[in-house]
């Protein structure tokens, strides 16, 4: 039933991994195969996949987040 609505429907453990995930989750968010892919995996494999599939986008080695100051100009 879950697979035929339209609305993103997921669930995860405590360790943040998918333990659930719909066809519109699977279609439009993750873009996994199917909905057992993600299974046991967490948004960073996704996101990893993702940014490895656009190469010229984010050049290797820049990290996805940083947690350093974003610099500002002084007046």
């Amino acid at each position: 039933m879950s697979d035929t609505m339209p609305d993103m429907l997921w669930a995860k453990d405590l360790d943040k991994r998918y333990i659930f995930a719909n066809t519109a989750v699977c279609k439009h968010l993750l873009n996994a195969k199917d909905t057992s892919e993600p299974i046991g995996k967490t948004d960073m494999f996704f996101a990893l996949r993702e940014r490895a599939s656009h190469p010229r986008m984010i050049p290797p080695g820049i990290p996805l987040a940083s947690s350093a100051p974003i610099p500002t100009r002084s007046h």
